[in-house]
């Protein structure tokens, strides 16, 4: 297993999965989905489905923002969900960006068709929100999804987010991890 090659051993451990941030490199093997980033850190190769808009978001956002920000690369990239049982990708989570001024920092979240309902992803952005709040540019954490995506309704309200704004059938969600001062 070689799970954090080239990630400078930074990586959130929880009791079933491992989320490891992938640089610049290997976003590079993930976006061209041939196994090679699976081959790279000794997962257990599964052929992923990536939509014509992630890739848009890869190529267009995360792999400039990682490119041009490597010593936070961290809050710019896809971190990879994986299971620690058998070394498979679940899902991935991610910072839309670096924390704002005022300390909010937003998150986007996806899990693999197979292992959805399965609690992989309440356990994910658990770990992932007690690793942001260790960071004290970090005040409030947000989320969006969609009124009619009830699995990530219920992830959100799980980890204690709360909604907060209500527009059209996107519902944006807050969790305050400590006071604005």
């Amino acid at each position: 297993m070689n799970i954090s090659a080239g990630n400078d051993n930074l990586r959130i451990v929880t009791d079933r999965l491992i989320l490891l941030p992938l640089n610049y490199r290997q976003l590079r093997k993930f976006l061209n989905n041939n196994l090679s980033l699976e081959k790279e850190l000794e997962l257990n190769p599964r052929h992923r489905v990536l939509s014509e808009k992630l890739e848009e978001i890869l190529e267009e956002e995360i792999i400039v923002k990682v490119r041009q920000n490597p010593e936070q690369y961290y809050f710019h990239t896809i971190w990879l969900l994986i299971r620690k049982n058998d070394l498979t990708i679940v899902g991935d989570i991610n910072c839309k960006d670096k924390p704002s001024v005022s300390g909010e920092i937003e998150i986007g979240y996806e899990t693999i068709d197979a292992y959805q309902n399965l609690g992989y992803m309440t356990e994910a952005i658990a770990g992932f929100v007690n690793w942001l709040s260790t960071y004290y540019q970090v005040n409030t954490i947000l989320a969006m999804t969609d009124d009619a995506n009830f699995a990530s309704v219920s992830v959100l309200k799980k980890n204690n987010f709360k909604p907060f704004l209500l527009a059209g059938n996107i519902i944006r969600w807050q969790k305050n991890i400590r006071n604005k001062n």
